[in-house]
């Protein structure tokens, strides 16, 4: 017994001196290295990825930049074609959400209906703008004879598609036909009804549809690379639990460069006419604008004003050195430093919904179309909400008043002779009462 508990004393100690003997320190000095090294190559690979992805992210952006300035300079009618193709590819990419192949093979006509509802919304929102664009031009009247059947024509496909959506509903599924084609017409108002002041924008001048476009693509640009350079590493707390990946210090900086992009960059392009004359015309050959600048682009001179004086030196505690203070710029820099900080601050939730979906629906894009990017959706999510503010604001402050001598001759045109002679005697009593 004593020399079986002697020879596992003798073991133990051998164990002992293995673990305390350098062979046994380099074996330990080993599994160490080891996981230093995966670790090193875990981290490495890591950066590598990520380098790659910037690198994809920033070619295909280039690219698209590109070849959005070239339809750009093609012209109006083309920047429309381009909205509709957005539109269309937006729409297929959010009804494919929804999709589940099993209980769609079952429903006849059912993506057919699908289309037909955004086919029916494209026809009659473009349809009522043309009708508009060429009532207020003398030399486009003749084309209202056939643009005064739009809302006619709409509404009978709209009869149509509706009835016919009604007598596909099969018995089973009707729950699931219901929840698509809710989810069809909701999809239809963000991305058509939302969008319908587009063409206005374009045909207002390129810089209403170009400038606002630019400043989303500016601001997902720095949100970016702000955030893989300092996020998290100044404000430690969570931004959006929605959007995991945005951080605080892509919003904040994102914010800051888009205002210093936006001040500069109108005040470039309000020196070029191609984008800040309106179109007179519907014509898909590129040819040169010419017009009276807009007093918005024109540099003028500004006065602060008393209450922001006496406001700074309430409530800032500072006291400006000269009596007045003065700059010279152009009227659009302010609008632009508007229009930044809502592209800035509420377009990004844009995102943030489109985020939603994607979580809610367990897909990380809406598709793959565009590498590095992912669906056409993921690009676009901001730029529909941002284009309805620049309407409500070009209408509000901008051009308030939207009638044109242009469009009262043209309405002028399209009365009779005894209602031309009767207006001609109004207008001399108006002028002679002034």
């Amino acid at each position: 017994m004593s020399n079986v508990r002697q020879r596992k004393l003798r073991v133990e100690s051998s164990d002992d001196e293995d673990e305390a003997s350098p062979r046994g320190k380099s074996a330990g000095g080993t599994f160490s290295s080891a996981t230093t090294a995966r670790n090193t190559q875990t981290n490495v690979a890591v950066a590598e990825s990520r380098l790659r992805k910037v690198i994809v992210r920033s070619v295909v952006g280039f690219f698209m930049v590109t070849s959005f300035v070239g339809i750009v300079w093609a012209g109006h009618l083309y920047l429309c074609a381009l909205v509709v193709l957005i539109q269309a590819c937006v729409f297929k990419e959010m009804v494919s959400v929804r999709y589940s192949a099993a209980k769609e093979r079952d429903m006849p006509l059912f993506r057919t209906l699908q289309w037909s509802w955004f086919v029916v919304a494209i026809f009659y929102t473009y349809g009522d703008f043309l009708h508009e664009f060429v009532l207020k031009h003398r030399a486009l009247l003749w084309l209202s004879h056939i643009t005064m059947f739009n809302a006619w024509l709409s509404f009978i496909a709209y009869c149509c598609v509706f009835v016919v959506s009604v007598l596909t509903l099969k018995k089973g599924l009707y729950k699931y036909q219901v929840g698509q084609l809710t989810w069809t017409i909701v999809t239809i108002c963000m991305i058509v009804a939302q969008v319908k002041f587009v063409a206005h924008n374009i045909f207002n001048g390129i810089f209403w549809f170009f400038f606002p476009a630019s400043l989303v693509i500016c601001n997902d640009i720095t949100a970016y690379f702000c955030g893989i350079t300092a996020g998290r590493k100044l404000i430690r707390k969570p931004f959006l639990k929605i959007s995991p990946n945005k951080t605080w210090e892509g919003f904040i900086g994102a914010f800051f460069f888009t205002c210093l992009f936006a001040f500069y960059f109108s005040a470039f392009l309000a020196k070029f006419e191609w984008f800040t004359c309106p179109v007179q015309d519907l014509n898909f050959r590129p040819k040169p604008i010419h017009c009276n600048p807009d007093a918005v682009f024109l540099p003028a001179e500004f006065v602060m004003p008393e209450s922001v004086r006496w406001f700074m030196e309430a409530f800032l505690f500072f006291r400006l050195p000269v009596a007045s203070l003065s700059v010279t710029l152009a009227p659009i820099q302010l609008h632009a430093l508007l229009m930044a900080g809502f592209t800035s601050v509420i377009a990004p939730f844009g995102g943030y919904w489109a985020s939603a979906i994607k979580r809610a629906y367990g897909i990380k894009d809406f598709d793959s179309i565009i590498p590095g990017h992912g669906g056409v959706t993921d690009r676009m999510d901001c730029q529909f909400i941002t284009a309805l503010f620049v309407s409500v604001h070009y209408n509000t402050f901008i051009r308030p008043n939207i009638t044109t001598v242009e469009g009262l001759l043209a309405a002028a045109t399209m009365l009779s002779h005894s209602e031309q002679l009767e207006l001609l005697d109004e207008l001399k009593q108006m002028m002679n009462s002034t």
